[in-house]
């Protein structure tokens, strides 16, 4: 009977908590999906988004024993039960106005701007940034900032550029008053994962909610970048 019980899981009259571990870009992007397919399909369902920290994903395993997943691209986490949601690209944004940069760019002209930059500190880079690193590139950071989403309004009125999530870029960054530049490197794609402690692999309501995660990640990826 204890087992008959655990083995079920009714949505509609669930008043469960999920604890989801993100960054504000996974909040913005698929979190607000999650939460649009939650109130259709369970009104009951809570979730409750929560920083990353760099500690928390060092110690990945340990750290999801805690909480219901990350919400978090591939190359941090490994070996551990994922569900891949939607891809994103990386991009440049520049202010409208900016004439430090055009609307290409050579690689060795990269390092000859001013860049906001987010998570940028030693040991702790996002992909794209890494990458140039790799390839020699130097960049002159004028600001780092704990996030993606104010982006944008450290680069608006300056001379300053950004590398941003091209879904984040377009719903936030409107075309009127921001540019989007390519980047002039071949950029490892973004996949965007959801992450959970093998523990949870057989709980019938992570397993529900991880079918939410992936309905959103269908509902995200139909609403490609214009």
């Amino acid at each position: 009977r204890v087992f008959a019980s655990r083995a079920r899981f009714d949505a509609e009259s669930s008043t469960r908590e999920f604890v989801i571990l993100t960054s504000d870009y996974g909040q913005t992007m698929l979190g607000r999906f999650v939460a649009t397919q939650l109130a259709i399909e369970a009104p009951g369902v809570r979730v409750r988004f929560r920083p990353l920290t760099d500690s928390v994903i060092a110690e990945a395993e340990d750290s999801l024993r805690a909480v219901d997943g990350f919400i978090l691209p591939h190359g941090f986490v490994h070996d551990l039960p994922h569900l891949d949601a939607y891809t994103d690209r990386w991009v440049i944004l520049a202010d409208r106005d900016n004439t430090a940069i055009g609307s290409t760019v050579r690689l060795d002209e990269l390092s000859t701007i001013d860049w906001v930059l987010p998570f940028h500190r030693q040991g702790s880079y996002v992909p794209a940034v890494r990458q140039l690193q790799l390839l020699g590139v130097d960049l002159r950071v004028a600001v780092a900032v704990e996030g993606f989403v104010s982006l944008p309004l450290f680069i608006a009125g300056t001379q300053r550029v950004t590398m941003i999530q091209e879904r984040l870029a377009h719903l936030i960054a409107p075309g009127d008053r921001f540019r989007i530049v390519e980047c002039p490197f071949e950029v490892v794609p973004l996949v965007e994962a959801l992450w959970w402690h093998p523990a949870l692999e057989h709980d019938p309501g992570h397993a529900w909610f991880r079918g939410v995660v992936e309905r959103a990640g269908r509902a995200l990826a139909g609403h490609p970048p214009s």
